[in-house]
């Protein structure tokens, strides 16, 4: 593609959006000329490696800048369509709502940002290089700023949409970014069909919080556009975030260092930030009773957020410090090492009592590419990737005692957990490979519409 694509996220780069790197980097390995914009700076000391592979220049929206120069974009945007600026600014005037739920920025700071996008795509313009397509990652504020940017600058966009940006919004401002975009674009088809649900007008905010165990052989490969209430849907699209499978793979015997968890024990290893959706107090539980009845493991813990220090004081309460480690975050090469020298995966994510849920955890997808064999819960979009019994385990959220017991049998049997680790890397290197999904995500970009199997070159 000539015409450069935008891709708009919150913050960059952020340790927990792997996947968003990964995915940037896949498409410019493909040829994409990519400018990137960042609504603020994620302030994050530790990066993951591959952000300094990245081609792209990162611009970001919340650079310090004075009244002048503020006011010099937005007269350039008012110059360039004096009508679409006037039609914005009453659009955002009037729709405040369309920032409550989950967001970080009003409505008229959402116009803001898009001002200074929408500027910097004018400066684009005049170089000759006008962007084909904007590419927003999340439903909340870069949609929002993308809907906007749209009526300025007339650019098309699409939109990913992943968990609490999408569970967390209204319906009626998931219909209103929806109204605008070419695509929305979604990690899981559970992500879908609450999409399709709510923009529908059915109910889908109280979906039960266990998923069956099994999905239907067969899903679309995208949910076409109708019109809803008299305003017209995106077609939606479900594109797995994708691992770099060759980063990403089992150890061989030059891999394989000494493990992580105490000396002479198998090791089980779990990431994720320390939210309460993660479910890292059933964890520990599990990971108590697992004690209890006689096995000996160490349990590597990355990662980090608000609920260390109650998850550390429960680890010790349930007198499992010499077996849990809590290991902080850790950039990808320190991930892949943890996961080479482990024996099993665990992840017990629930959803919260305000709907907050993972959709399909990148972690799951990173262990499975390593050749582990997974324990976890069928929360989200996670029974699409974890076939109970074949690559994996799956239990209820919340089900202490199942995953104390799958956890049991994959320790007790090396057998087992080789069957299912090699079924766990067939499984992502047939439907999880981040060069497929930046392939179909190209089309996106091109065409302006989902990208059918035969047009995927």
């Amino acid at each position: 593609m000539r015409a450069p694509v935008i891709y708009l996220v919150r913050s960059w780069p952020r340790l927990s959006q792997t996947f968003i790197v990964n995915e940037v980097l896949a498409l410019e390995r493909r040829g994409v000329d990519i400018s990137l914009f960042s609504m603020v700076r994620s302030g994050e000391e530790l990066v993951q490696p591959q952000v300094d592979d990245v081609r792209a220049r990162v611009h970001y929206l919340d650079d310090p800048r004075s009244p002048v120069r503020a006011l010099i974009d937005h007269l350039s945007v008012l110059r360039s369509s004096p009508l679409g600026y006037l039609l914005a600014v009453a659009y955002a005037v009037r729709h405040p709502e369309l920032s409550t739920g989950y967001a970080n920025c009003s409505t008229l700071a959402c116009f803001g940002s898009a001002v200074r996008l929408a500027a910097a795509i004018g400066r684009l313009r005049s170089a000759g290089h006008g962007p084909a397509h904007l590419h927003a990652h999340f439903a909340h504020d870069p949609a929002l700023v993308a809907l906007i940017v749209r009526r300025l600058t007339g650019v098309p966009y699409s939109v990913t949409a992943h968990a609490r940006d999408l569970v967390q919004i209204p319906a009626a401002s998931l219909a209103a970014r929806s109204a605008g975009a070419t695509t929305l674009v979604t990690c899981c088809q559970a992500n879908a069909d609450y999409i399709a649900a709510t923009l529908s007008g059915t109910p889908a905010d109280h979906q039960p919080a266990h998923q069956p165990d099994t999905q239907p052989d067969h899903q679309p490969d995208h949910q076409p556009g109708h019109q809803a209430g008299g305003r017209r849907t995106a077609p939606v699209q479900v594109i797995h975030h994708g691992v770099d499978l060759d980063h990403f793979r089992p150890p061989t015997s030059d891999d394989i260092g000494e493990p992580g968890g105490t000396s002479g024990t198998a090791t089980v290893v779990t990431v994720g930030r320390l939210v309460e959706k993660k479910g890292f107090g059933d964890l520990l539980q599990s990971l108590a009773k697992l004690k209890a009845d006689g096995h000996a493991f160490g349990c590597e813990l990355y990662g980090d957020g608000p609920l260390r220090d109650d998850l550390v004081a429960t680890r010790d309460a349930l007198g499992l410090t010499d077996e849990v480690r809590f290991r902080g975050e850790q950039d990808r090469e320190q991930i892949i090492a943890a996961l080479r020298a482990a024996e099993v995966f665990v992840l017990t994510p629930v959803v919260t009592d305000d709907g907050d849920r993972d959709g399909i955890p990148n972690v799951l997808v990173e262990a499975m590419a390593c050749g582990l064999p997974v324990v976890t819960t069928s929360s989200g979009g996670i029974p699409e990737l974890v076939e109970d019994g074949t690559n994996g385990y799956l239990t209820a959220p919340a089900d202490i005692a199942a995953v104390t017991d799958r956890l049991g049998r994959l320790l007790q049997d090396a057998g087992l957990r080789r069957d299912m680790g090699a079924a766990a890397r067939r499984t992502v290197e047939s439907d999880y490979d981040v060069n497929a999904a930046a392939r179909r995500l190209e089309v996106i970009f091109r065409t302006g519409r989902p990208a059918e199997r035969e047009e995927v070159p």
